[in-house]
């Protein structure tokens, strides 16, 4: 098969390097409600964060096409694949409205900046991990329980005390 068919159906290489994220986010969308069973806003918090880490630390070839090469692309933002991404972080965006709710969550917290905040966080970190090689694998558990510990603590009434 000559390099061109591959493209065929897709129309060119940037076509089909968009295509990649959807089955990625179906498969994480389909997992959250087996990993989210729990009911306490905090608790489904640090656990939305660490499963978000783990997904893409064990799939590291994707981790990368999507930072260095979906994520920087501005076709990126108006695919179904960026709603799928977006659908996912709409997850967070309900747990911190859940805990806003329940009284846990600071009532001044706007769970779009706090996604933000997170998705910048975990960019940072994943570039220089992943993609520059940089620490350890002890110093990323331990640097993940600092996120999550700090990030919770953003949000929670009197800071999680």
């Amino acid at each position: 098969v000559s390099e061109g068919t591959v493209y065929e159906p897709f129309g060119s290489k940037e076509d089909l390097l968009l295509t990649i994220p959807a089955k990625h986010f179906e498969r994480y969308m389909s997992a959250l409600p087996h990993v989210f069973e729990i009911k306490d806003p905090l608790r489904k918090l640090r656990r939305f964060i660490r499963y978000y880490f783990s997904l893409f630390s064990t799939e590291r070839e994707f981790l990368k096409v999507f930072l260095l090469q979906l994520q920087l692309s501005k076709r990126f933002l108006g695919t179904k694949e960026f709603d799928s991404f977006m659908r996912y972080f709409r997850t967070m965006e309900r747990i911190i409205e859940d805990g806003k709710s329940d009284g846990c969550f600071r009532e001044d917290v706007n769970p779009r900046v706090f996604r933000n905040m997170f998705i910048g966080t975990f960019n940072n970190l994943a570039l220089r991990w992943f993609i520059l090689g940089g620490d350890r694998h002890f110093d990323k558990m331990q640097k993940i329980d600092q996120v999550i510990e700090l990030l919770c603590s953003a949000v929670t009434v009197n800071g999680g005390n």
